[in-house]
């Protein structure tokens, strides 16, 4: 999300009066969020925060070019946990999204599991990794395209309401990413 767009709608909303009225809600990354911000989006009617965590794996997120090194992993992983306390204090239902079978995150998928366990609220959601064309994870020469599309079918969406199955959907992804991550190489 946008910080000042996301703040002046929220401004707008309870200037109008119309959080009453009007529940919303957004997807975005721990990091673009913070307490105050988060305070308005409540008070502006955001009743939902889907919150993209993609994995807690140093060498994942550092390889994903989502941080830089290991102590901004860190101060990634304090801030979510901030962020999700906040939500919790707040009344704001957060759902974590975490990919399966991100390249080399076959270690890091307990790690995130085990995160979203531990600081999630019931509800969390796992998708397998899908390459998009023009990503540096899609492949490049035409036998790796037409073996990815073969293999491409739509993955739904799951969302998973109670923590003792989150075990299950992990290992039944992680058993796909995998078979992903063997025909993508």
């Amino acid at each position: 999300i946008d910080r000042a767009q996301t703040l002046a709608l929220s401004e707008t909303l309870i200037e109008r009066n119309l959080s009453s009225h009007l529940s919303w809600d957004c997807e975005t990354r721990p990091e673009q969020l913070d307490l105050f911000l988060l305070k308005q989006m409540k008070q502006a009617g955001c009743r939902t925060i889907h919150l993209g965590l993609e994995s807690v794996s140093p060498p994942t997120l550092i390889a994903m070019g989502r941080l830089p090194d290991e102590k901004a992993v860190q101060q990634y992983l304090s801030h979510t946990r901030d962020i999700l306390s906040d939500c919790r204090t707040l009344n704001i239902d957060c759902r974590l999204h975490a990919m399966a079978g991100l390249p080399g995150d076959r270690a890091g998928a307990s790690a995130t599991r085990a995160f979203m366990r531990a600081y999630s609220s019931n509800k969390v959601e796992i998708t397998p990794l899908t390459p998009y064309p023009g990503t540096s994870i899609f492949p490049t020469n035409q036998i790796d395209r037409e073996l990815a599309l073969l293999q491409k079918k739509p993955a739904p969406k799951r969302v998973i309401t109670k923590k003792s199955h989150v075990s299950r959907w992990w290992q039944a992804f992680s058993r796909v990413s995998s078979m992903l991550f063997t025909v993508l190489g």
